[in-house]
């Protein structure tokens, strides 16, 4: 007890300096609390320079948020379900907490055999499957290499399509091509290159 009495009486005497060592400790607490503050914004501001210049190289988004849905043909209610999934997503979209660079909606179909109408033109005796995609605002994000933008109706029963340069290397295509695409319950339906692209 006289110890601490002491102890009083000299923190007494020295109120400045135990002032002064009371403000220096709460100064280093606070600076050392506020380090991984630091940290994360550091680490963070990185993070967006990286994916700025991956998008810059790249010429692609660095991430993206994407919501499929699976629909069978005997669905006899697949058209409200495509318009209700197509609301859901419109007001969704805005609760993400992140800015939204571009909303694409995308139907694709599933992976069909290709077989040439005209097999003199092409190698009969390779495999080919492709499935068939439709993307809202393709015409601004894409670069033409050759030939032009599909049309929107059938040519003589024919459907142009827009491939990229990849998929006619892999699948042995040549522009101006037709393909029909056989399925057991439809008949079978053409398919035109009419041109090629690289995404911009």
């Amino acid at each position: 007890m006289a110890l601490f009495i002491m102890i009083l009486r000299k923190m007494i005497n020295n109120k400045w300096l135990e002032l002064s060592l009371l403000f220096g400790l709460v100064l280093s607490v606070a600076l050392t609390s506020t380090m991984p503050i630091y940290t994360n914004a550091i680490l963070q501001r990185l993070l967006i320079q990286e994916l700025q210049q991956l998008q810059t190289s790249s010429s692609q988004y660095p991430g993206i948020y994407w919501l499929s849905a699976n629909l069978v043909p005997e669905d006899k209610q697949k058209n409200e379900k495509i318009s209700e999934t197509d609301e859901f997503l419109n007001k969704a979209s805005h609760s993400f907490g992140l800015p939204i660079q571009q909303l694409v909606r995308e139907r694709s179909t599933q992976r069909y055999g290709l077989a040439p109408a005209e097999p003199d033109k092409v190698d009969i005796n390779r495999q080919r499957s492709a499935d068939l995609s439709a993307i809202d605002g393709m015409e601004g994000h894409i670069r033409l290499l050759d030939g032009r933008l599909p049309e929107k109706e059938p040519i003589n029963g024919v459907y142009e399509a827009l491939v990229v340069k990849e998929a006619l290397t892999e699948l042995g295509m040549v522009l101006n091509t037709v393909f029909t695409i056989q399925d057991g319950e439809y008949e079978a339906t053409g398919l035109r290159q009419a041109s090629r692209c690289i995404r911009s």
